[in-house]
C-alpha cells in the first residue's frame, strides 16, 4: 500500500499531465464552419478540452486544499471529479448513445461517400431505428434522464407517424380527383 506523499507526488505528476494535455488541446471554436464534418470534428475536440481542462482545474484545487488543509474544498473537488466521471461513463456506457452513435455514422459515411441509403420506405428497419431512437437520445441529453418511460416514447411515437409513408398514395389520389386541379399539380403528383 502506498503512503499518503506517495499518493501526494503521483496526483501532483497525473495533475501536471493533464495541465500540460488541457494547454495543448486547445481548440477555437468555430460555429461558422460550412464543412459538417469539420464542424462535427471541432465540437468532438471542444468537448475534450472542456473536459480535460476541468479535471486539470479540479486536480490543481484538490491539491491546493490538501496543502492548506481546506477540508471542505478538498471534499466539494473530490466529489465534483467523482461526478464528472460517473457523468462521463453514463453517457459512455449508455446503451441508446451506442446505437445511436452506429446509424448517425452510417449517415455521415453515406454523405461523405455521396451514397444513398436504402431507406427507401419509411418503415425500413434501420430507418425505423433511427426514428425511434433520435427522441430518446435528445430527451437524455436535455434531460440527462432515462430514455425509457412515457415522454420519449410518444416522441417517438409522434416521428414515427409524421415521417410514416401511409398517407403518400391519400394524397395522391386526392389532388388527381380534384377537378379544377392545375395538370401541372397533377402531373407533379404522379411523380412523387
Amino acid at each position: 500500500m502506498q503512503s499518503i506523499p506517495e499518493l501526494m507526488t503521483m496526483l501532483r505528476e497525473g495533475t501536471k499531465h493533464l495541465r500540460s494535455m488541457a494547454q495543448k488541446l486547445e481548440y477555437p471554436w468555430k460555429p461558422d464552419e460550412s464543412d459538417p464534418r469539420v464542424l462535427h470534428n471541432n465540437y468532438a475536440r471542444n468537448l475534450v478540452t472542456a473536459y480535460v481542462s476541468r479535471f486539470s482545474n479540479l486536480s490543481d484545487g484538490l491539491l491546493d486544499a490538501i496543502e492548506k488543509e481546506n477540508y471542505l474544498v478538498y471534499a466539494l473537488n473530490g466529489r465534483a471529479m467523482i461526478e464528472n466521471v460517473a457523468t462521463l461513463r453514463y453517457y459512455v456506457q449508455h446503451e441508446d448513445l451506442g446505437k445511436f452513435r452506429q446509424v448517425y455514422q452510417r449517415l455521415r459515411e453515406s454523405i461523405r461517400d455521396n451514397q444513398p441509403i436504402e431507406w427507401d420506405w419509411s418503415e425500413h428497419d434501420e430507418y425505423t431505428a433511427f426514428k425511434n431512437l433520435a427522441p430518446r437520445v435528445a430527451h437524455l441529453i436535455r434531460t440527462g434522464r432515462n430514455t425509457r418511460g412515457k415522454i420519449p416514447e410518444e416522441r417517438a411515437g409522434a416521428w414515427l407517424a409524421v415521417t410514416s409513408n401511409k398517407f403518400e398514395d391519400f394524397w395522391r389520389e386526392q389532388d388527381r380527383a380534384q377537378p379544377g386541379a392545375p395538370a401541372d399539380a397533377r402531373k407533379s403528383a404522379a411523380r412523387l
